[in-house]
């Protein structure tokens, strides 16, 4: 049964930083190493580009259509903060370039662009920040039917639809494909093969392509085209550098517009800024997080857990916290999910995940001592909290020292969704006491109330 591994580490130190994924010889063994590696990334810069070409047929007249989107980004990863250096040119029709810098301040995003030497800012909507640049690596590795080959670099590959398409396209800023047709593109008929080349060495990616297939019936409307030929429809970005910079520089020009803050000096009508929920009594002291399914459209309020702080290389479908007193010897760190039930994603996906555990370190010398702790149940609030664990000795290797290592699986189940946990408790010296039953009070008691 193929299965997520998601694995909880510490990033205060560098003496445990987990392993356990064992050798790479499918996607998903590959995607386990690479979780670990790319919670080290602070930013990325990628060149991206789209390619459009195709033979029409409009009001009787055949042409062709060529277009041509280039962009330079620069992201920083745990934000949606971003520099854009872009270009779109629909051959013999129109043609543009901008600059734009994403920002936050205050909890809010807002985007300001120069095009034709004047700048204009608006307020990033919620949907766009859902899909911003820091999803991108989890995107790739969220889907479970990759095929996977091993050659001079790591490559995997899948067909997709439109739904998977338009998220990577959204994810880094690049979905100008109904801006180049004002609109009038119904893009449910999008599908592609995308590829992924991933560095040996590093477990960075280093390019990902989209082939799009066979669908000029979308190009095909009343709005549109009477007939389509496509010849070439792809989409490539090269991952060019990663953690060159470690936040976004905004002109001083672009500084005082943001200060001032002044919708009335600018030339573009801006959006109402969205409404920041506040929480109420003693939560208003207390910061919280929104935590989001791998579509986005459902989310869970948590905050940090007792005696746990926020990890920064969390995202807002995989959160990370680590214990406030961890040490070089000890470590605990915990990580929540939040994900729907559904044929891709099942109950045995989460109740399997120990055993699951077991049959994959088995294989591997370097763990031994194994032991096991027998699935309980208690209640926490209006939760149903399921728990099981499994405990053993790893031998440690070139990244990792020796330890003892617990980890345990919490889930609880509302509605067709599943909240599920993980902790694990790496120590040097000795298994030492771990209360798996007030771990789960301390995990669900974090999560407000669905």
């Amino acid at each position: 049964m193929k299965f997520r591994y998601i694995f909880v580490a510490a990033t205060v130190i560098t003496a445990f930083a987990l392993s356990g994924c064992g050798g790479i010889g499918t996607a998903d063994e590959l995607f386990c190493l690479m979780r670990e590696e790319l919670k080290n990334v602070k930013s990325y810069d990628a060149d991206v580009e789209l390619r459009l070409d195709m033979d029409y047929t409009a009001g009787g007249v055949k042409d062709n259509f060529k277009l041509a989107f280039d962009e330079s980004l620069s992201a920083i990863m745990g934000s949606n903060e971003a520099s854009i250096d872009g270009s779109m040119k629909i051959e013999d029709i129109y043609s543009d370039e901008w600059k734009s810098f994403i920002v936050e301040k205050d909890g809010q995003y807002k985007s300001y662009t120069n095009s034709e030497g004047e700048w204009y800012y608006s307020y990033v909507n919620e949907k766009t920040l859902e899909a911003g640049p820091s999803h991108i690596f989890d995107l790739i590795m969220g889907e479970k039917d990759y095929t996977f080959k091993n050659g001079s670099s790591y490559v995997v590959s899948m067909d997709a639809d439109s739904e998977y398409l338009i998220k990577i396209l959204e994810s880094l800023y690049s979905n100008i494909l109904q801006d180049a047709f004002s609109g009038g593109l119904d893009t449910s008929g999008l599908k592609g093969n995308v590829s992924v080349e991933i560095d040996k060495k590093s477990l960075r990616p280093k390019k990902l392509k989209i082939v799009f297939g066979d669908c000029a019936d979308m190009f095909i409307s009343e709005e549109l085209f009477q007939s389509a030929d496509i010849k070439t429809f792809e989409y490539n970005v090269d991952f060019t550098e990663y953690d060159r910079i470690e936040d976004i520089d905004i002109p001083e020009s672009v500084e005082d517009l943001f200060n001032n803050d002044d919708e009335d000096e600018t030339n573009l009508e801006t959006a109402k800024a969205p409404e920041t929920e506040t929480q109420d009594g003693a939560e208003n002291e207390e910061k919280t997080y929104e935590l989001a399914d791998y579509g986005g459209e459902n989310k869970i309020t948590l905050k940090a857990p007792e005696g746990y702080v926020y990890n920064q290389d969390s995202d807002v479908s995989l959160m990370y916290f680590d214990r406030m007193d961890n040490t070089e010897d000890k470590v605990c760190s915990v990580s929540y999910e939040y994900r729907q039930l559904n044929d891709s994603f099942t109950k045995a996906d989460i109740e399997d995940f120990i055993s699951d555990k077991f049959n994959f370190y088995s294989g591997d010398s370097d763990y031994k001592d194994f032991g096991f702790f027998e699935k309980k149940q208690t209640q926490v609030g209006d939760y149903t909290v399921n728990y099981e664990g499994l405990k053993y000795y790893y031998a440690g290797d070139e990244f990792q020292k020796a330890s003892y290592q617990i980890e345990y699986k919490y889930w609880a189940y509302v509605d067709d969704y599943a909240i599920s946990c993980e902790a694990i408790n790496i120590a040097k010296d000795d298994f030492g006491d771990f209360d798996a039953e007030q771990m789960a009070k301390v995990l669900f008691e974090a999560i407000a109330v669905q």
